[in-house]
């Protein structure tokens, strides 16, 4: 466990000055005043400093994805959001690592990874994950306070005091103006002018209405596993078609419902939220219980974890930390430490072996009356331990490559995304058909392959990549090209149901294409009649929705 911990603590640490540099990267590429300075030195010096810039930063090879100072955070790393889950996660682990580690060495890395965890935790602006920073450390303080003795306070009051001085002073350097801050003004008066900031409720409203929507039709066994995101592009709430800062989000896509209780009741019904609330509660209950008879060292351990799991329950409030790879790993990890851990203290363990054939099969008990856990272990043979590391190593590099091949094929994507942005037709076409080649049900790819290809003339393969794309997604925003493409081919009835499709699951694209909408209501004006029936109904229905 010891192991595992350091290398989370070393990986909190590499991710947090990664982030740190790309969020001071601001100042020497878009601060004038460090540009003229940089441009002054001698070309010596000057040069390999931007070298060595370019290389800390990444900024010269990273792809932007947000509108604001987050665009080179997130690159290559997914959302800010999802980043400072993760350090905040980890943070009460590592604190507890400063707070009693013995050796120097231990001491500085953890300090290290404490402050630039911070830095970067202001840097990412999540709410949420701040939010469960905060609760996390009230949780560890109370419990910390109540159960250690006052000799652990009187021998670390030195590192706690060097730790919350500078604390206090990586706020305060990101808070308040000054030349040498990445966030012209501070970072309050940047964060809170945001766009993404000013829409981060509503676009929470905007995805939660339609998942109480869908549990409202489907309480008890939901709409099956998996099948949130095709579910939500089809269901339109009353809520968010009859407020005004809600309806433009009407019918938009989102990859999960950023709700876990949520999304587990959309998808599993009300038996799949009854037993993740059951796993979640069980796994605090294992560790909460003998807290108080456990030794120091086993009640730390119990202490951290308790912290955890209240950051990671904040977490599943406002993301879909059980989407994610990394984060549905650290669950994982804590579910099993947690009932690891539960064994009760002053029990005694005893281990029942029994061997078949190559195989040992392990019984742990506690006090020969209760199995903690059942294992299997190789015997000792070195024929038979070769041979399973033989496959281990096959089965490695299977799952290596299979793994790899969607995350080249979204490069290939994001290549061809480029490309057509640069009205670079040829080019785009080239890149996403490597990507469909690399991942078939990469459908983002289809879409924008069938979008060249209509625009490039060629119909009929227009209409045969974007029905495809059909056949899995439910999204609204390529049935437009899908009808034009029908249009093109002269299969009208085809093109009238596209076009309806598109502006029944989004109303509020009569809004952002209205050339086309004019367009659909002259030639199909009874199918234009039933879309403006149906939205009207909707929103109707509001009079009596009941929410849950």
């Amino acid at each position: 466990m010891a192991v595992c911990a350091w290398a989370l603590t070393v990986s909190a640490l590499c991710l947090s000055l990664w982030l740190v540099a790309q969020d001071f990267g601001a100042l020497f590429y878009e601060n004038e005043s460090w540009k003229a300075a940089l441009a002054r030195l001698p070309a010596a010096i000057r040069d390999p400093l931007r070298w060595l810039l370019d290389h800390l930063t990444g900024r010269p090879w990273l792809i932007p994805r947000l509108s604001d100072w987050r665009a080179y955070l997130s690159a290559g790393l997914g959302n800010t959001n999802h980043i400072a889950d993760y350090l905040a996660l980890l943070y009460p682990m590592v604190f507890m690592q400063y707070l009693v580690s013995e050796g120097k060495v231990r001491e500085i890395v953890s300090l290290s990874t404490l402050l630039a965890g911070s830095a970067a935790m202001v840097a990412c602006w999540s709410v949420s994950s701040n939010g469960g920073l905060i609760l996390a450390a009230i949780v560890m303080a109370v419990l910390l306070i109540r159960h250690e003795s006052g000799e652990l306070w009187r021998r670390r009051a030195l590192r706690l005091s060097v730790l919350a001085i500078l604390l206090v002073a990586i706020v305060l350097f990101y808070v308040l103006p000054h030349a040498a801050n990445p966030h012209p003004g501070g970072i309050f008066r940047q964060a809170f002018a945001s766009e993404r900031w000013k829409a981060g409720w509503p676009t929470r409203l905007a995805i939660w209405l339609p998942s109480l929507e869908m549990i409202r039709q489907h309480p008890w066994l939901g709409i099956g596993a998996g099948n949130f995101t095709y579910g939500f592009t089809k269901t339109l709430s009353p809520r968010v078609l009859s407020d005004p800062d809600l309806a433009p989000y009407a019918g938009i896509y989102t990859n999960a419902a950023h709700n876990e209780l949520l999304q587990a009741w959309v998808e599993t019904g009300v038996v799949g939220s009854l037993l993740l609330v059951a796993l979640w509660v069980c796994s605090v209950g294992f560790v909460a219980r003998g807290m108080g008879a456990d030794r120091s060292d086993g009640r730390r351990v119990r202490i951290t974890l308790l912290a955890m799991w209240a950051a990671f329950i904040v977490h599943s409030q406002m993301n879909f930390t059980l989407q994610l790879p990394t984060s549905s790993l650290l669950f994982v990890a804590l579910v099993a430490v947690s009932a690891a851990i539960r064994t009760e203290p002053g029990g005694f363990p005893l281990t029942v072996r029994s061997t078949y054939g190559p195989i040992d099969l392990d019984l742990e008990t506690t006090n020969m009356r209760r199995v903690e856990s059942v294992g299997l272990r190789l015997a000792p043979s070195p024929i038979v331990r070769g041979a399973v590391a033989v496959m281990a190593v096959g089965l490695a590099i299977c799952s290596i490559t299979i793994t790899l091949r969607p995350l080249v094929a979204d490069v290939f994507f994001n290549r061809a995304k480029a490309a057509h942005q640069l009205a670079q037709a040829e080019a785009a076409e080239h890149s996403a058909r490597r990507a469909l080649a690399l991942n078939p049900d990469h459908h983002t790819a289809r879409k924008l392959l069938g979008r060249v290809l209509l625009e490039t003339g060629r119909y009929a393969e227009a209409r045969q990549q974007l029905e495809r794309v059909c056949e899995r997604e439910s999204v609204h925003d390529f049935y437009d090209e899908l009808g034009w493409a029908c249009w093109h081919l002269g299969d009208r009835e085809a093109a009238g149901r596209a076009w309806a499709t598109y502006f029944g699951r989004c109303p509020q694209a009569r809004s952002f294409d209205p050339d086309l909408f004019a367009f659909f209501s002259r030639e199909f004006p009874k199918e234009a009649a039933e879309q403006k029936t149906i939205t009207t109904k909707t929103r109707r229905r509001q009079e009596s929705f009941v929410p849950l």
